[in-house]
Order: structure tokens, then sequence, then C-alpha cells
């Protein structure tokens, strides 16, 4: 359950939030909701390792494909992540903060609004999560809820904000998959790093996605374990939406680029040997139709993942290709590519 409080610039103390909403009525209020939430790991992340472990690449195509994710991530690394929340401020009252925060809520609110024709899905998401609470990960099981009182209280989501200090703080309590997962004893969480509309969109239905199909629970329970054929199905199928995303905000040039990849070697008898045919060029294609040209290392690594998955199902639909190759492709990936450290 829930407990509402608003914290004092130095101490905690108990507050009546709705008294204090009726007190200043428009002012926002800044309020803390300490959760009795279980610790444990993010889920509906883009890949499915927290923490790679020390493999080697066993085939051919995979050698190729993780020399192309290795140079790709070498080149963005060069460029510096931009945080637009650096700490928490002493007081969750203070104007600026409190502004940073509105301006992500009307974010989240036109994205939602602009991509709900994409998929049934995306319609799905629109209307469930169509009422939501921005918030700043604050510590432990706590977070700092802006808003004003009624419309925390009718939030279908909690989409929680991770500011740069707070970032390792938060990985290594709770083994962060990556910068934005769903986490079914919680909500959405996204680190506080700048990136193009475009792929915050695709990212955003993406993880909303995990949370139509598993709602925020006290206990958290019901998330499909990583090795299991039913969590690869369902990041395959919030991967698809992410591409419907892509490619709407694209005009249309993302899936056309991925066709383009896709087609150029049409005596491919595995699509293990399109994606060893991708090249930085290509990637810096799919980037610049989405926007994501200037993005660093951090959003880049998360892109990466979605431009093999996407290369891959459209591959799939291509070749009339069942759910179970689908899962076995995505598998691949993981033990050949994701999975492997990068030496950087």
């Amino acid at each position: 359950m829930k407990k509402h409080y608003t914290p004092p610039p130095v101490s905690e103390c108990k507050l009546d939030r709705f008294s204090m909403f009726c007190v200043l009525c428009v002012i926002i209020v800044a309020s803390v909701w300490l959760m009795t939430r279980p610790s444990k790991t993010g889920e509906g992340a883009q890949t499915t390792s927290p923490t790679p472990v020390a493999k080697t690449v066993s085939s051919p195509s995979g050698q190729k494909v993780h020399a192309l994710e290795t140079a790709y991530f070498r080149e963005k690394a060069k460029v510096p992540e931009i945080w637009w929340l650096s700490d928490l401020p002493l007081n969750p009252e203070d104007g600026a903060f409190v502004q940073k925060m509105m301006d992500r809520e009307k974010l989240v609110k036109n994205t939602l609004d602009r991509f709900r024709k994409v998929s049934p899905l995306a319609e799905q998401i629109h209307t469930k999560f169509g009422t939501f609470a921005v918030s700043v990960f604050l510590r432990g099981n706590a977070s700092i809820t802006i808003g004003q009182a009624h419309q925390i209280k009718q939030a279908g989501v909690e989409i929680c904000f991770v500011a740069k200090k707070q970032a390792g703080t938060l990985e290594k309590s709770i083994n962060a998959p990556s910068s934005l997962y769903w986490r079914s004893d919680w909500g959405m969480f996204v680190n506080a790093v700048e990136v193009p509309y475009s792929v915050f969109a695709g990212l955003l239905y993406h993880e909303l996605g995990h949370g139509i199909r598993h709602p925020v629970s006290l206990t958290g329970k019901g998330y499909f374990t990583p090795d299991s054929s039913e969590y690869v199905a369902e990041e395959i199928e919030m991967h698809r939406l992410e591409t419907l995303v892509f490619n709407e905000a694209s005009g249309g040039i993302f899936e056309k680029t991925i066709a383009e990849i896709m087609l150029r070697n049409p005596k491919a008898l595995h699509v293990t040997e399109v994606m060893a045919g991708v090249t930085l060029d290509d990637l810096g294609k799919l980037d610049r139709s989405i926007g994501a040209d200037k993005a660093g290392l951090e959003t880049s690594q998360l892109l990466f993942a979605h431009y093999m998955i996407a290369i891959g199902t459209a591959y799939s639909d291509l070749k009339s290709l069942g759910i179970m190759e689908q899962i076995s492709m995505f598998r691949w990936l993981n033990r050949e590519v994701f999975d492997v450290p990068v030496k950087m």
C-alpha cells in the first residue's frame, strides 16, 4: 500500500496532501510515495540480460554482428549523454524542478495521444494509461510524485524518472537491466537522459505494452522468467510495436530502410545471414530516420538491439516464419551478441 508524505528540505514529516491542495488551490504539490514493494529485478527491459556474463561468439554470423555492435558503440561513446535531471532538489517544491517534471508530463501525454492509432495494442495502452503520474526516484522503494492531488490519486500508472546521481544506486539495488524498463510491482522506470522524441515515443509504448500484459500489483508476481518462450514472445510483440511507432514518427522511412537492408541479400538462407550483412552505414541511416544520429551510448545500446530485432521480425514476415522461429532468432541474438561483453 502506498503511504503519502511530503518532505521538507531537511527532514521528513507526515502531511495531509489533500488539505495542502485545498489550501494552495492549483499550486503544484510534490509528494513522496513510500511504497511497500519487494526488492526485485527490473522487468520488461529492452534486452534480457541485466549483467553480461563472460561469453564468446561461436558462429561466423554472430562474430560479424558482434563486431558491428562494438564499432557502433565505440562511435556512440564519443557523444556525451545529456541528463535533464542530474540530482534531486533539496526542496521538491522548487519551481525549476517542478517545471521540469511538468514538461515531462506534457511530453508523455502528447506522445500517448500522437501514436495511439498505430495498432490496437497502442490504442489499448492509450486508454489504460491515459491518466498517469510522473515521479522521480528518491531511494529504496520511495519516489517523489509531482502533480495536483486529484491527478495523483486517479493515476493509472506511475512513470518514474531517475536522476543521474540516483541512477547508479538504483541499478545496484534492483539489478536494473537497462536505462528504461517496466516493473510490475511499481510502474515504468526511465533514466532522466535526453533522447530524440521519436526514440522516446517508441520506448514509451514498448514499456507500457509490458504494463498492459503485466499490470502493477503489490506482489509484482506473474512476470515470465527471461529464459521462457513466453517472455521472448512478449519482447518480440513489444519490439514490433516499437517499430510501428518509429515508422510513424519517421513518416515511413524507418520500415523502408529496414526493408532495404533485409532485401539486399535475397539469397540469404537464414536471418542470421541478413544480420551479418548489416553495416555501420545502415545503422546510420536507421539512426537518421528517427533523429538518433546524435544519440549517446546509453540510448544507442537500446537502439542497436531494436534494429537487429526489427530486421529479424521483418525477415520472419517475408518468409512467413512462425513465432517459434522468431523466438529462436531472438535467443540467437541474445546468445551471440547481446550477452557477449563489448570491449570499448
